[in-house]
């Protein structure tokens, strides 16, 4: 019997040689995200939405089939990376590795200590996953590149 696959709601991009799935909710601004870590020199595996298949002792994860490759930033469309920004902004699949939760509802002004680490089991399988604040002004992408080392570091 073949292990489900399941969707998550979020894109996986390769950071560092790490795959590293960025979630949050809808119309927060992953994908544009995603573009500035690619324009960093990082690769998209998924955008939005990511299957996760079980590999051994690890998790791989990839676009569903129509979508790979593809980048949508809202109001302008869907963009292919491979094709407009070099097949070496693009990876086909990448194991998860890490994950990155973005949660507009955490005031940083309030509290800007704020940041969680947690475990959290997929596939009987624990991935750490770090749940960050969203306030306005914030240089995402080099914030992202900081926590996946931080998560290098730790191993």
């Amino acid at each position: 019997m073949t292990e489900a696959r399941p969707l998550i709601q979020g894109g996986l991009l390769n950071i560092f040689d790490r795959g590293v799935l960025i979630t949050g909710p809808s119309g927060i601004g992953k994908s544009e995200l995603a573009l500035a870590l690619i324009d960093r020199g990082h690769k998209l595996v998924s955008d939005d939405v990511t299957i996760i298949e079980k590999d051994g002792e690890k998790l791989v994860g990839s676009a569903p089939e129509p979508f790979a490759a593809l980048l949508q930033l809202h109001g302008c469309g869907f963009f292919n990376v491979a094709e407009l920004l070099g097949k070496e902004c693009y990876m086909a699949s990448s194991p998860l590795q890490q994950i990155i939760k973005l949660n507009p509802e955490i005031h940083y002004e309030t509290d800007p200590l704020e940041m969680a680490r947690s475990l959290i089991t997929l596939m009987d399988i624990e991935i750490p996953q770090t749940t960050i604040p969203l306030p306005t002004q914030r240089n995402l992408p080099l914030v992202i590149e900081l926590l996946v080392r931080k998560e290098i570091a730790q191993k």
